[in-house]
């Protein structure tokens, strides 16, 4: 298989996600701090192509064509890189990309070998810069996802785009559905994945077959649970949660993911807010419709916080004002992650992370302020009122 044997495990520790990862230490600062919560529980990001739906290939049985009509993209081209080193994986399935409606998507990460990447996406330039500026699908093409021996040709893709690498997500359809196969009873599945592409002549091109290297020969998916809000204990009895009918959101980071910062207060943990914008330029600025008085504040991690612990943001700063426009040059409560702290512990999907700010604070409006030195994420973000 040339190459892609030697590399599995040291390959895995290079795969950063998408769409919206990275070093997770941290500097100690001298402000006040909090301790972020020790406890986790762990749950099971760009143009697009053209939207049509996702259907089945009519009168044609992809799955018995001869391996021999087109080109191995595993064994001659060694262009693609492993998403898990346990399970020897090199694929996986996501569910939470507004810009495929968030129907479930396969996902494979190729790199640059062989410009098969390069041949199948097109990056476009801007024409006074000549700088990359995003990318289209080379419609000499026709992909096709087969599942469990079901052929399903793919009508929409996006990208996490590096010109010449970069993640693929293949939108598999509003018809396709986890609930349509059996899991056991540990909550598991075992698909078998291919990879089929057509050319202009409607002839096999390429082809692999994704699961190869999974045991047994197929990918072990585990079912995911109900995207809810796992609570967090530390939260003090008989406070209440500021309504997000009292919320306007004044400014926040600009992002082109869909991932916006209005997805922090539309109480549903399947949208978040991904971003790699950081300071005080790039704050969440909100108002409330009366003042309140605050004495904490929660983040809830998003989708995937578990396993990209670099994204929970525990480095930040609250500012409070009367008027929004008047804010004071300290302040009012700083938020530091402790020299050592594991990230890991307190990066559970969808898992909430409660800092009291050991006093009240009350004014119209607050400023977050993220020092998170990366890309940060969080699905909700909840005041308490005391």
């Amino acid at each position: 298989m040339k190459k892609l044997l030697a590399i599995l495990l040291v390959t895995v520790l290079a795969v950063v996600l998408v769409a919206c990862g990275g070093d997770d230490t941290t500097t100690p600062k001298t402000e006040t701090t909090t301790t972020p919560k020790t406890e986790t529980t762990t749950a099971p990001d760009t143009t697009t192509a053209p939207k049509t739906d996702t259907t089945t290939i009519p009168d044609t049985d992809v799955t018995t064509e001869p391996k021999t009509d087109g080109e191995d993209l595993i064994a001659d081209y060694d262009c693609f890189d492993m998403l898990d080193s346990d399970t020897l994986s090199l694929v996986m399935f996501e569910d939470f990309h507004v810009d495929l409606d968030y129907n479930v998507a396969l996902v494979v990460k190729l790199n640059a070998n062989g410009g098969i990447y390069s041949d199948f996406f097109l990056t476009t330039y801007d024409e006074e810069s000549g700088e990359a500026n995003g990318y289209t699908i080379n419609d000499a093409y026709k992909h096709v996802i087969v599942v469990d021996g079901v052929a399903i040709e793919i009508s929409r893709i996006t990208l996490a785009h590096y010109t010449d690498n970069g993640w693929v997500r293949f939108d598999l359809g509003a018809e396709f559905s986890f609930e349509n196969y059996e899991y056991d009873a540990d909550g598991y599945h075992n698909y078998a994945i291919e990879w089929k592409v057509y050319d202009e002549e409607s002839k096999l091109a390429y082809f692999a077959d994704l699961t190869q290297f999974n045991p047994d020969g197929k990918y072990p998916h585990l079912k995911p649970q109900k995207k809810e809000l796992v609570p967090d204990p530390d939260v003090p009895q008989g406070v209440e949660k500021v309504s997000n009918n009292l919320i306007t959101l004044i400014s926040a980071p600009t992002v082109t993911n869909g991932e916006s910062a209005d997805n922090l207060f539309d109480n549903d943990v399947s949208t978040k807010l991904c971003t790699g914008k950081n300071g005080k330029e790039e704050a969440i600025v909100i108002g409330f419709a009366s003042p309140q008085s605050i004495i904490g504040i929660s983040l809830v991690n998003g989708n995937d916080n578990d396993p990209y612990h670099g994204r929970t943001l525990v480095d930040f700063e609250i500012y409070v004002s009367e008027d929004g426009n008047t804010w004071k040059e300290t302040p009012d409560f700083v938020s530091v992650a402790p020299e050592g702290l594991d990230k890991s512990t307190i990066s559970g999907n969808y898992t909430e992370n409660y800092y009291g700010f050991g006093k009240t604070l009350t004014g119209s409006y607050i400023m977050l302020v993220s020092n998170n030195g990366e890309t940060y994420q969080m699905s909700e973000l909840i005041f308490y009122a005391g």
